[in-house]
């Protein structure tokens, strides 16, 4: 239960801190994301997730395809619920900027990046794609991503 919890408060800041920093317009969430930065997390754990009108589904390195919650955005902050006990919590203001979703609680930030690629989690949870194709193309990203993490730690310039 302890990760259950630790698991559904680091979902809900991470998307809280990457909705903090809108402004007041509507932005278009929807779709495929993975984790690029996480303010209060030094040692971030690779996580991708998949929004679409109403549900949010999360699928990280080690816990794999977490149950998915409900949520709604409501003047740019976006409010889980959650699904072990229907409470209702508020994560955090939205942004978006380019390819980039920001969920941002005023002093920690979460930034994912668009997917562009497949399969993705979406296809996953559309049925389009079966469990260990999606876990090939998974640890695909997680690779690359990896790999990107550790250029940003060495100073070494992106291209």
């Amino acid at each position: 239960m302890k990760i259950l919890n630790f698991l559904f408060r680091f979902i809900v800041i991470n998307i809280f801190l990457f909705l903090n920093s809108c402004n007041s317009q509507e932005f278009d969430i929807k779709g495929d994301w993975q984790i690029i930065s996480n303010s209060s997390i030094p040692e971030i754990m690779y996580m991708e997730i998949y929004i679409d009108d109403i549900n949010l589904t999360t699928y990280d390195e080690r816990m794999g395809l977490a149950p998915t919650n409900k949520y709604v955005v409501k003047n740019n902050d976006i409010i889980l619920t959650n699904w072990t006990d229907g409470k209702e919590q508020n994560i955090g203001r939205i942004n978006k900027l380019d390819n980039l979703l920001i969920i941002s609680d005023g002093s920690d930030k979460l930034v994912y990046r668009r997917i562009n690629e497949s399969p993705n989690l979406g296809d996953l949870k559309k049925e389009r794609v079966n469990q260990e194709d999606f876990a090939k193309a998974f640890f695909k990203r997680f690779e690359k991503w990896k790999m990107e993490r550790e250029k940003i730690l060495l100073g070494i310039p992106q291209n």
